[in-house]
């Protein structure tokens, strides 16, 4: 275990969506459990975890039947609404498994740079902490998103969480499967 997960109080891990999703098309159940399993580890050893996860819009893809990537705002956004709820539904199983519970906290780009609002959300996130939960972030609001080129692009404010969300911030990538921490 790196020196930074030793350290750390509380963790937040950030996986995209090629590591929750099968190549795009709906989400990757057995990949979800890993996760839930690795981070309920996490939890056993005292730490805190806030997962940010990705995956709405895939998996939203599969349950309307899309082939391909949709690249009208309102079939993204419809897509992202629809996985939304298979995201939620997943991460509640795999984390009830470990007797974890979970809690979804959908976010926009505009709730992380207004002020009040992302103090508020922090208020939250750090309330559902202290009741034992595993918050489950999904910042990139696509299904509410009023700007076409952010729906489905939500790296910009998955940084500026992880940046200020108050953890040491392990961020795994299909290139990094070691999990690069900081913080």
């Amino acid at each position: 275990m790196s020196s930074v997960i030793q350290n750390a109080k509380r963790l937040i891990v950030k996986v995209g969506s090629s590591l929750v999703t099968n190549e795009g098309r709906g989400l990757d159940h057995a990949a979800i459990a890993r996760w839930a399993a690795q981070i309920a580890q996490l939890r056993s050893l005292g730490k805190e975890v806030v997962l940010v996860s990705s995956g709405a819009v895939a998996e939203g893809m599969q349950r309307l039947g899309f082939d391909r990537r949709p690249t009208g705002v309102h079939e993204l956004q419809a897509c992202a609404a629809v996985g939304q709820m298979g995201l939620a539904q997943i991460y509640e199983s795999s984390f009830r498994a470990h007797q974890l519970g979970t809690a979804q906290v959908l976010l926009t780009h505009a709730d992380l740079t207004h002020r009040e609002r992302y103090l508020n959300a922090r208020s939250t996130l750090f309330t559902l902490l202290d009741f034992g939960v595993v918050p489950v972030i999904n910042i990139s609001g696509d299904s509410l998103s009023f700007d076409p080129g952010l729906v489905g692009q939500a790296a910009p404010a998955h940084r500026l969480f992880i940046q200020n969300a108050g953890g040491a911030p392990l961020q795994i990538d299909r290139s990094n499967t070691r999990a690069a921490a900081s913080g």
